[in-house]
């Protein structure tokens, strides 16, 4: 009797997954960090403090610097899409720009000041605020 219980319940088990739907959904996090080292040649250093009818003197000097996002801004973000069945899906998208360097926001306080949209995605069109009119289009 425990075997015809247990056949049963795999049986159901079984039929539930073929029967659940099957949608699709991805979040992804990503980032860019572009940092380095910084050399400035020929860079005018106040020798002295000028006063009134004595200019301020300047030698040259070389200096090193740390450098954020110097070919790249730094950046991080959250992009996804969760299927909706038929063909369509919902689309998101938030980047926020920082600097490596302090951790400050890149834009004075404003989060996710690089790039914020939620949209609908469609197997030939999309519509997310932006001009796009293929399948092509990169989420």
């Amino acid at each position: 009797m425990n075997r015809h219980k247990s056949a049963l319940l795999i049986g159901a088990l079984v039929s539930s997954g073929i029967t659940s739907a099957s949608a699709q959904s991805t979040v992804t996090l990503y980032g860019v960090i572009d940092a380095g080292v910084q050399y400035v040649s020929n860079v005018g250093v106040a020798q002295n403090e000028g006063a009134a009818g004595h200019p301020v003197s300047y030698a040259s000097k070389s200096r090193f610097g740390f450098l954020s996002g110097g070919s790249f801004g730094d950046r991080w973000g959250i992009k996804g899409n969760e299927d909706l069945g038929g063909g369509l899906a919902a689309i998101f998208q938030l980047e926020n720009g920082f600097n490596i360097g302090t951790g400050a926001f890149s834009s004075s306080g404003t989060q996710f000041n690089r790039q914020a949209f939620v949209g609908l995605s469609m197997r030939l069109t999309r519509f997310d605020g932006r001009i796009c009119s293929c399948d092509r289009c990169a989420v």
